[in-house]
Parts: structure tokens; C-alpha cells; sequence
């Protein structure tokens, strides 16, 4: 199963090799990539609507990772909380994501 890091590895053998940047977030890694700082793994929905980078390995895949919203428990009946839910589990779907 691919890591977190899997493009680090991605074609590569030998040693392992030196990260020139580093971020810790894809809103960051997005920014870097649109400002020139070379190529990144992305998810699809962030290349979609950034309008300024695009694919240039189509046939790499990355790795799914699942995704879990929580909240304390004592908003499990807010209608706030109801409807964010609904809005994301609407919107997290394969087709939506391109995956």
C-alpha cells in the first residue's frame, strides 16, 4: 500500500531522496506548484478548480485514503452539524472526486 509520501519513491531506487520543500497541507502544496515550484501529487478535485496547474502523468494513480468527519458527541443533533454532514457525504463521491 502506498504512503502518505508515495511520490517520493515513485520510479526511484537507491537511496532515498531529500524533500526540496516541505508543506504540510495540499492548500500549501497547491500554491507552491501554481507559483513554480515544480510538480506535485494533488488531489484531483484541488487541480479542477485551481485553472493554473494540470496533469502530467495521467497514468500514475496515488492512493485513496479514507476520510472520517467527526465531532463531539454532544453535537450529534445540532442542525448544523446535520447539514454539513449531508453536504459533504453528497459531495464525496467517486464520480465527484474523478477517482
Amino acid at each position: 500500500m502506498k504512503g502518505i509520501n508515495w511520490i517520493q519513491e515513485l520510479g526511484h531506487q537507491g537511496s532515498p531522496r531529500a524533500a526540496a520543500l516541505t508543506i504540510n497541507n495540499s492548500h500549501g502544496v497547491l500554491q507552491a506548484v501554481e507559483a513554480g515550484a515544480g510538480i506535485a501529487a494533488l488531489p484531483s478535485y484541488l487541480i479542477r478548480f485551481s485553472g493554473k496547474v494540470k496533469v502530467v502523468l495521467p497514468q500514475v494513480e496515488g492512493p485513496v485514503f479514507r476520510t472520517f468527519f467527526t465531532y463531539p458527541s454532544e453535537l450529534r443533533r445540532s442542525l448544523r452539524i446535520a447539514a454539513l454532514r449531508d453536504f459533504l457525504v453528497a459531495r464525496m463521491t467517486s464520480e465527484a472526486l474523478d477517482i
